[in-house]
C-alpha cells in the first residue's frame, strides 16, 4: 500500500482512534515518513494535518527548523523549482486558504513569530526567505481583502508604512466610533514610528542609494508625504470625535481619497459643511489643508442655517467667517441664506439684506438672481 493510500485509510478510521496520545503517534509517525521517504504524498500530508488538528505542525512544514542550516540554503523544496517559496507540500497560497478555512491565520502569526525571534535567527539566507514569505502572505490577505490579516502581518514584517495605510482601510470598513478611533490610532502611531525609522536611516540611505526599481512602496513614499497621512490621521480623529457618530460605517466621514475624485470631494465638503456650525475651528483648518471650495462651503452652510431656521446659529456663523473671506464672497455667502428666506419661507430678511456690502447696482441683480424682483421695485420706491 502506498502513502497516499495510508492516509486515506487513517482519515476514514481515525474517527476509531479515540486515545489522543495514540493519534499523536500515528500521525507524527505519517509525517515523518512522508517527508522522508515519499514526495509525492506530501501534498496530500498538508490538509492530512489541518484536518487532523495538527495546524501548528502543517504550518512548521512551510518554515526553516531552529536547527543550524547550511550557509546560504533555505529552501524547504526537495528538488529545484521556479518559485523559490513553493515547497513539497504545497504553495504559500494553499498553506493559507487552510489557515483561512480553519481558522489557523493566528497559529500561523505565532509560528513566524516564533522563527523570527529565535535567537538563531541570524542567518542571511533564512531571513531572505522569511521576508519573501510574509510578503507573500500580505499579498494573499490583500488580494483576498482580509485587512485584519493583512495587518497583523505587516506589523510582523515591520513595515510601519504600509501598516498605516492598513489601518486606515480598516478605519473605512469599521462599523463604530469606538472600532474607527482604535484603527486610526494604530495608524497614527505607525506613521511616527516610520518617520522616526526614517530620520534613523537617513544617513545609511545616502551612502547606500537604493534605485526606484528595487524599493518597496513604502520607500517610494517621500518623508512628506508620510508626514501629510500623519496629519490628515489626526484630523480624522478629530472629526470622529466632534461629529459623535457611535454607531454605523465610518466610511461616511471619511476623509481619505483621491482628490480628484468627485466622490471624495463630496464627502469632504459635506464633513466641513457640517462641522462648520459647531466646530468652526476645525472646519477652518480642514478647508485649507484639504483645498476645498471655502465659499461654496460657506454657503452651503448659510443655506442649511436658513433651510432650519437657526437664526442665532446663523448670526454665530457670519460672525466667525467675516474677514475671512473678500467682500463679493461674502454677500454670495449671505445671498444663500437670503435666497432660501426670500423663496421657501417667503420672507424678507432684511437683517441679513443690511449686512450685504456690495453697491446697490450688484445688491439689485443679487436679488433679481433670487427671483424677488417685486421686492427690489418696493425697495427702490422706497428709496
Amino acid at each position: 500500500m502506498d502513502l497516499a493510500a495510508i492516509l486515506i485509510a487513517f482519515d476514514m478510521q481515525s474517527v476509531f482512534i479515540t486515545c489522543k496520545k495514540v493519534r499523536r503517534i500515528v500521525l507524527f509517525a505519517l509525517s515523518r515518513l512522508c517527508s522522508s521517504t515519499a514526495v509525492y504524498a506530501r501534498p496530500q500530508m498538508l490538509a492530512f494535518m489541518f484536518r487532523h488538528g495538527h495546524y501548528a505542525e502543517a504550518c512548521s512544514l512551510f518554515f526553516p527548523s531552529n536547527g543550524p542550516t547550511v550557509e546560504g540554503e533555505a529552501s524547504l523544496s526537495s528538488i529545484p523549482r521556479s518559485d523559490p517559496l513553493t515547497t513539497d507540500y504545497g504553495t504559500i497560497d494553499d498553506l493559507c486558504d487552510l489557515c483561512l478555512g480553519y481558522g489557523a491565520m493566528p497559529v500561523l502569526e505565532d509560528t513566524i513569530l516564533t522563527v523570527t525571534q529565535s535567537p538563531t535567527y541570524n542567518d542571511t539566507a533564512v531571513i531572505q526567505y522569511m521576508n519573501a514569505v510574509l510578503t507573500r502572505i500580505c499579498n494573499y490577505c490583500e488580494t483576498h481583502r482580509h485587512f485584519n490579516y493583512l495587518y497583523s502581518f505587516l506589523a510582523l514584517k515591520g513595515d510601519h508604512v504600509a501598516s498605516g495605510l492598513c489601518c486606515i482601510q480598516l478605519f473605512v470598513n469599521s462599523m463604530s466610533q469606538e472600532e474607527s478611533l482604535k484603527h486610526l490610532g494604530h495608524a497614527k502611531t505607525h506613521f511616527e514610528e516610520a518617520l522616526s525609522v526614517r530620520d534613523r536611516t537617513i544617513e545609511a540611505t545616502k551612502l547606500v542609494s537604493r534605485t526606484a526599481r528595487n524599493k518597496s512602496a513604502s520607500e517610494k513614499l517621500t518623508r512628506e508625504m508620510i508626514m501629510k497621512f500623519s496629519t490628515r490621521v489626526s484630523y480624522q480623529m478629530d472629526v470622529v470625535k466632534a461629529l459623535n457618530s457611535v454607531d454605523g460605517p465610518q466610511w461616511k466621514t471619511s476623509l481619505f481619497g483621491n482628490p480628484t475624485d468627485p466622490e471624495t470631494l463630496r464627502r469632504r465638503c459635506m464633513v466641513v459643511e457640517t462641522l462648520a456650525e459647531k466646530h468652526f475651528d476645525l472646519a477652518y483648518r480642514m478647508l485649507h489643508e484639504f483645498d476645498l471650495p471655502v465659499v461654496g462651503i460657506y454657503a452651503g452652510v448659510a443655506a442649511s442655517l436658513a433651510e432650519r431656521k437657526k437664526g442665532g446659529q446663523l448670526t454665530e456663523f457670519l460672525k466667525n467667517i467675516r474677514g475671512t473671506i473678500e467682500d463679493d464672497e461674502w454677500d454670495q455667502v449671505l445671498g444663500a441664506a437670503i435666497n432660501v428666506y426670500a423663496n421657501k419661507h417667503k420672507e424678507r430678511p432684511d437683517r441679513l439684506i443690511d449686512m450685504l456690502i456690495s453697491n446697490h447696482s450688484d445688491w439689485t441683480r443679487s436679488f433679481c438672481f433670487l427671483g424677488r424682483y417685486h421686492e427690489i421695485c418696493s425697495s427702490s420706491r422706497a428709496c
